[in-house]
């Protein structure tokens, strides 16, 4: 999956001295020259249609294109015959498009259809489709991932990057009151746009309360167990419950990590931890009610999605570890620790030790003062505190 950072979008839009560095778009322009069609994907207020305005833009095609953006309305669906009428009208006034742009192309009936038709045609067009939760089997899909932390702290302050992430609009607010106000206002436009009109959840309120829920737990579970756990507050099926999940997951709002267990040496994939792809997500969605570990935790993770590493929640015998990361040439273990006194970390040093892996340990920590922590490397494993963790994984 090809992976473009938000960051780096927002800066050639706000920018125009950046807007001379096309080095992203080139890489979106290297996919569609490999693929005569692509979709790109990520979470609602990803920024997708601006990077796609950016690309024509720069290549000079913004008047050789053919572009449909339809507003999304319940059963405001445009069937693909009609669309195809347009993009004759468009060609008999301009035969000079090259490239078909459909931003919200699930209200495109019968969308296959319209692909083949187009892929026949004689001008092998090159198309663009921008949605998150619609996959076609056999088209490339570029997924857009949050910004490296990394490169934003010097810009901005770490607390900052928590709660509000990919939305520099935050800044501009200076106000905490409003920013709740704006992010929550976006939250409640993803529950409309993104889960209530592509899914037809019936109980958006029921949907709200599932996602609040699930946003407060740490640890993993499988659907039953989270289900059990909702029954107790409020009725909800076992199906409904599996729908919820699966729903939020096809819209990118939440991302699913399987255990690896080291002593059976295998993947369950029975049981799941969840992360929200954006901690602004998650921050809303909680209602400001997280501990700030649980956001620093989700925050990691995005860091490490960023750098295309597979992500498991780790298992050795019985201790339970942050992350196990695979990448094509690297493993990291990863624990960020929650412990408050000296003698709970030492068993976690220990424990950590104990995988079997001559590969990078980390062991995070938010304070070297409250423990008295006077030695940093233990063999493979290294202390580090959470801020400095980032600068650990640019190296790599």
């Amino acid at each position: 999956m090809t992976v473009f950072q938000n960051n780096q979008i927002r800066s050639l839009l706000k920018n125009p001295i950046l807007n001379n560095d096309n080095t992203y778009l080139k890489l979106l322009t290297n996919q569609l020259n490999k693929n005569r069609i692509i979709i790109l994907s990520w979470h609602h207020k990803s920024w997708k249609q601006a990077l796609v305005k950016n690309l024509l833009l720069k290549t000079n095609l913004i008047n050789k294109s053919f572009i449909f953006n339809n507003n999304i309305l319940i059963n405001n669906i445009v069937n693909w015959k009609k669309l195809i009428k347009e993009l004759n009208v468009s060609l008999e006034n301009n035969n000079n498009i090259k490239i078909i742009v459909l931003n919200n192309f699930n209200k495109v009936s019968d969308i296959k259809t319209f692909i083949q038709y187009i892929h026949s045609h004689k001008n092998n067009f090159k198309i663009i489709l921008i949605w998150n939760s619609i996959k076609i089997p056999w088209v490339k899909e570029i997924e857009f991932l949050a910004n490296n932390v990394y490169q934003l702290q010097d810009k901005i302050t770490l607390k900052d990057i928590i709660q509000h992430w990919t939305l520099p609009e935050i800044s501009q607010l200076n106000h905490q009151y409003f920013s709740k106000q704006y992010l929550d206002l976006i939250v409640n436009e993803m529950y409309t746009k993104e889960i209530f009109i592509n899914f037809w959840v019936k109980d958006i309120e029921l949907y709200q309360f599932t996602m609040t829920f699930l946003s407060k737990i740490t640890n993993c579970l499988s659907l039953r167990e989270l289900h059990k756990w909702l029954i107790q507050i409020q009725q909800i099926t076992l199906k409904t419950t599996i729908d919820y999940v699966n729903f939020s997951i096809k819209s990118k709002i939440i991302k699913a990590i399987y255990r690896y267990d080291f002593k059976k040496k295998k993947i369950i994939s029975s049981r799941v931890k969840y992360y929200f792809t954006d901690t602004w997500i998650r921050n809303s969605i909680s209602k400001y009610s997280l501990d700030i570990t649980q956001l620093k935790e989700n925050l990691l993770y995005q860091e490490l999605e960023y750098r295309w590493y597979k992500i498991y929640s780790g298992l050795n015998w019985t201790f339970d570890f942050t992350f196990y990361c695979k990448s094509n040439d690297t493993d990291l273990y990863i624990h960020y620790s929650k412990s408050t006194e000296k003698s709970e970390l030492k068993k976690e040093i220990n424990k950590l030790n104990k995988i079997p892996t001559n590969w990078k340990k980390y062991l995070i920590v938010d304070s070297i003062e409250l423990f008295q922590i006077k030695k940093l490397q233990y063999d493979d494993l290294e202390i580090v505190l959470y801020q400095d963790i980032f600068q650990k994984l640019q190296t790599k």
